[in-house]
């Protein structure tokens, strides 16, 4: 198990397993005790810290007039009050908000309360959390969060559909007109036009290019 959590990509084999999930969705359920553990989270399944795995904080490093804002408790309440997160007192309201069910959202938090973190050892995911993320759900309120996995994802050039149209700013399809990755902004930046940056893993774009190519004809076969 060493070996696999420090030479393996983690967030690919675990996102793997989120998006063939029933409804491609994982979900994510935290609880009143939330902001204690935040610091638990900065270090990656391969021992890495990395600084985008916790909030970013007002320290003087943080340019003003900024898009990103330091202020993430606020960022937080919105992400509750547009519904992006749920809140409840219960798991069973939980459940019933993020449209679960809610005896197995109940079996689900006591198997990792007093299965996974009271052993102190994840046996559920192919490249297991680590021990420090292993924090049982038990203080009330509740919060819950769904969340898509993606193949790929666009920081910069041309902003695609899922079947590989290019759209206009206001969302709608230009007709004929599709983009491949990397055309469509590559997963590196907008300084590395390749998107090959730290990505070894995806045998030089053929992989991803290939997907792309699938679901774009996808789309045009639906289209004929």
């Amino acid at each position: 198990m060493g070996t696999m959590e420090s030479n393996s990509c983690g967030d690919l084999s675990n996102a793997a397993r989120w998006s063939s999930a029933i409804g491609a969705r994982a979900y994510n359920f935290f609880d009143a005790n939330f902001r204690d553990s935040l610091e638990n989270f900065k270090t990656t399944a391969q021992g890495m810290i990395d600084p985008h795995r916790y909030p970013l904080l007002d320290d003087g490093m943080t340019l003003e007039n900024s898009f990103v804002s330091t202020d993430w408790e606020s960022e937080f309440q919105n992400a509750l009050d547009r519904g992006a997160i749920s809140q409840a007192d219960t798991l069973e309201e939980l459940a019933q908000k993020l449209g679960l069910d809610a005896d197995r959202v109940v079996a689900a938090v006591d198997h990792w309360n007093n299965e996974i973190c009271a052993q102190g050892v994840d046996t559920d995911l192919p490249v297991p959390y680590r021990k420090e993320w292993l924090i049982p759900i038990n203080t009330p309120p509740y919060y819950g969060a769904a969340n898509g996995g993606q193949i790929s994802k666009t920081m910069c050039g041309l902003r695609i559909n899922p079947k590989m149209q290019v759209i206009t700013p206001d969302g709608n399809p230009v007709p004929g007109l599709y983009a491949g990755w990397y055309t469509a902004g590559g997963i590196a930046g907008e300084n590395n036009y390749g998107g090959q940056y730290g990505n070894p893993t995806i045998c030089a774009g053929v992989a991803i290019s290939g997907v792309g190519g699938y679901m774009a004809m996808n789309g045009i076969l639906e289209l004929e």
